[in-house]
C-alpha cells in the first residue's frame, strides 16, 4: 500500500464513522403503512493534504414491494458522480476534491420510503419468485470478507443449511 493512499485513508476512517444519520423518521401517509425516511451524510475532511477521495454508498433504488428510493441529491466542492458497482449493482457517490482545496465538504440526502413485510416460514409460498442458479451462485459465494467456503461451509453443511 502506498504511505500517500494510507495516510488519506487514515485521515478520513474517524469522519466516516459516524457519519450517516436518520432524520424525520415519522410515518407518512402513503397507506400500507409506508414509512418515510432521510438519510443525511455530512462529510468534512480535517486538514486535508494532497488529493482526497471518498466514496458514499447510496441507498437501494430498485423498487420493491416493501422499499422504494423517493430520490437523492448531494452538494459540495469536490467533482462528483455515480458509480455502480458491476458485480451486485451497488451504487455510490464516488467524490474526488483538488490538491489545494482547504475544506473539503460533501452532504449527501437520501429520501426513501420502507415498509414491514413478513414471511410465515411455517406455510411455503407457492406465489414467491424462485431464484435461478446463477442468483442463487451470485448471493451465496464466498467474498474476500465474507468467507462462505471453507470451515464456514462444513459447518453450514453440518447444520443442513447447504
Amino acid at each position: 500500500m502506498k504511505r500517500r493512499t494510507f495516510l488519506q485513508a487514515a485521515l478520513v476512517t474517524p469522519f466516516i464513522a459516524g457519519l450517516p444519520t436518520v432524520r424525520d423518521t415519522t410515518a407518512a401517509a402513503q397507506g400500507d403503512s409506508w414509512r418515510t425516511y432521510e438519510l443525511v451524510t455530512k462529510l468534512e475532511i480535517a486538514n486535508p493534504f494532497g488529493i482526497s477521495r471518498a466514496w458514499v454508498p447510496l441507498p437501494y433504488t430498485a423498487k420493491t414491494n416493501w422499499h422504494t428510493s423517493l430520490g437523492n441529491t448531494w452538494a459540495g466542492n469536490g467533482q462528483m458522480k455515480v458509480i455502480t458497482e458491476s458485480k451486485y449493482g451497488a451504487e455510490m457517490l464516488y467524490v474526488e476534491w483538488k490538491e489545494d482545496e482547504k475544506v473539503p465538504v460533501l452532504e449527501v440526502i437520501s429520501r426513501f420510503a420502507t415498509r414491514d413485510r413478513a414471511v410465515d416460514f411455517s406455510r411455503p409460498n407457492s406465489n414467491a419468485p424462485s431464484l435461478s442458479r446463477a442468483e442463487m451462485s451470485l448471493y451465496t459465494e464466498p467474498t474476500e470478507l465474507i468467507p462462505t467456503d471453507g470451515i464456514v461451509r462444513e459447518t453450514a453443511q453440518d447444520i443442513g443449511v447447504c
